[in-house]
């Protein structure tokens, strides 16, 4: 299979569109809710939030597992092994959705033991941990869906319901979330417009494969194994990426109160911005990783890794830049002034981010060439020492210190680590890939990081409507620079004439 560089940066690139969608959702949204219900009640619905995040843990990796299985099935072009790893998959699931439902029947009993609440605030409390939590165990067997849309590197699709999802939700939110609004509302409209946007995905599924088929005869315990093995370790992964992000904000509850978790969220939510970034836009890689090791095209494989590299890259020093020169002012206007101390909680925890997010696209290739052991240890490796990091805020109730904790466990596992095991896989030498991957990237950041700070310090802006401005001025200074670096300039050239001629049918 010959790299189609193009297609996957469209593709790359069509993901990221939904992800400016959420955060454009995001950006309205989370100050209008901390305005309209409060620093302290807001900090409440965060919480509920990252309990229920908690329950990411049953997957035990088999939504992961039916992704890659699918895009084997697909490059192999056997569609009995697709119907064997969705059925299969599917019974699985449902399974985990019968505990996950019990469980939050649990968690409106420990809630009110562990968080202080007023008596008023009680029913409304655990009546929107039900709501919450029973939808999410609805999308856990909805999620075999999205596991075929992505091994089919149909992100196309995918994106034409995720990004209605995100606009409904923040309009619903907007129009029916108000000053005595309680907290169930607000759960209500999340969870059925997300289970809505599952069951188009389910829909959209059936439509595009005649031959797709859901049935108790393609289930069989060879199958259940070989998802169950690969999940194994996938779930240890998924482990860290639902626990680790909810165990700060847990902790800064219980000891600091729920006004501190509002902070540290909005922190927090920048650095979610440059996650949801950096996957969105790598993940169209790990399907073609995975096809181009089931065929043995290891000269594709090294060519996705350095571009994809210098891309993550590039993404990781944007973000970096931007909110360093421009945070402060974006956070103050945003916030209403309300939340000024987030700013360098956010630097902070962006700096442990920076290794970390160019290593996304060596996330896809470990994945695909089935190296899910290694990532499940640095899973465990993050998991012990944010939980350090995350503890010490008993010792001293200080949010930078627990910032600085979890910015370099990031930093040590999915940034040093990950990079260094990484290079073992592709046989190139750790300071090869920096030369081919990282320095390119800070060469781009650096002139542009000049200018945009120049343009700061001499004209700063008064307003958000500037500092978005400003924002849009260095984005495109910088993309228009990192292209070349990235991919080449007759690459880029080509891949700058996909996308528009993508976006004029789209248009059309």
């Amino acid at each position: 299979m010959r790299l189609k560089l193009p297609k996957v940066v469209v593709d790359a690139a069509l993901n990221t569109t939904s992800t400016v969608a959420g955060m454009a959702s995001g950006l309205i949204v989370m100050p209008y809710l901390i305005l309209t219900l409060g620093a302290s009640t807001y900090g409440l619905w965060i919480l509920i939030g990252s309990l229920t995040g908690y329950f990411g843990v049953f997957d035990l990796g088999l939504a992961a597992s039916v992704g890659r299985f699918v895009a084997r099935g697909k490059a192999n072009h056997d569609m009995r092994a697709i119907n064997c790893v969705l059925s299969t998959g599917l019974i699985l699931l449902l399974a985990v959705c019968v505990i996950v439902g019990l469980v939050t029947v649990g968690f409106t009993v420990l809630f009110p033991a562990f968080f202080h609440l007023d008596h008023s605030q009680l029913h409304d409390v655990k009546y929107s941990i039900l709501v919450v939590g029973f939808s999410v165990a609805v999308m856990f067997p909805l999620s075999v869906f999205s596991g075929l849309l992505w091994g089919y590197e149909r992100f196309d699709l995918q994106n034409s319901v995720d990004i209605p999802v995100i606009v409904s939700r923040a309009l619903l939110t907007l129009l029916l979330i108000h000053k005595d609004s309680p907290i169930l509302t607000l759960a209500c409209v999340i969870s059925f417009v997300n289970l809505a946007g599952a069951l188009i995905k389910m829909a959209i599924c059936f439509a595009i494969e005649p031959a797709l088929r859901m049935s108790h005869r393609y289930i069989s315990k060879a199958q259940v194994f070989e998802l169950c093995s690969f999940g194994g370790w996938m779930s240890l992964i998924s482990w860290s990426r639902t626990l680790i992000p909810q165990l700060a904000p847990t902790l800064i509850g219980h000891v600091m109160g729920t006004a501190q978790v509002t902070t540290y969220s909005v922190a927090k939510q920048l650095v979610s911005y440059l996650n949801s970034f950096a996957i969105t836009a790598t993940q169209v890689i790990a399907p073609r990783a995975i096809a181009n090791h089931a065929t043995n095209e290891s000269e594709a494989q090294r060519k996705l890794y350095f571009v994809g590299g210098r891309f993550a890259a590039c993404l990781g020093f944007f973000f970096l830049t931007g909110i360093s020169i421009l945070g402060f002012q974006f956070i103050h206007y945003w916030q209403h002034g309300l939340q000024d101390s987030a700013y360098v909680i956010a630097v902070i925890l962006i700096v442990g981010e920076l290794l970390p997010t160019s290593q996304w696209v060596t996330y896809s290739i470990l994945i695909g060439s089935g190296w899910q052991r290694a990532l499940g240890l640095i899973a465990i490796a993050e998991a012990f020492l944010t939980m350090a990091a995350a503890f010490a805020v008993f010792i001293k109730a200080d949010l930078l210190v627990v910032a600085t904790g979890l910015a370099l466990a990031a930093f040590l596992t999915r940034g040093a680590i990950q990079c260094f095991i990484g290079c073992r896989r592709m046989g190139i030498p750790v300071p090869t890939y920096f030369r081919r991957c990282i320095a390119p990237s800070a060469l781009v950041a650096l002139p542009a990081t000049i200018v945009m700070g120049a343009v700061v310090h001499f004209a700063a802006p008064t307003s958000l409507t500037g500092t978005l401005g400003l924002g849009v001025l260095f984005a495109a200074i910088y993309w228009t620079m990192a292209m070349p670096a990235i991919a080449g300039r007759a690459a880029a050239i080509a891949t700058c004439r996909a996308f528009a001629a993508k976006l004029r049918t789209a248009l059309s």
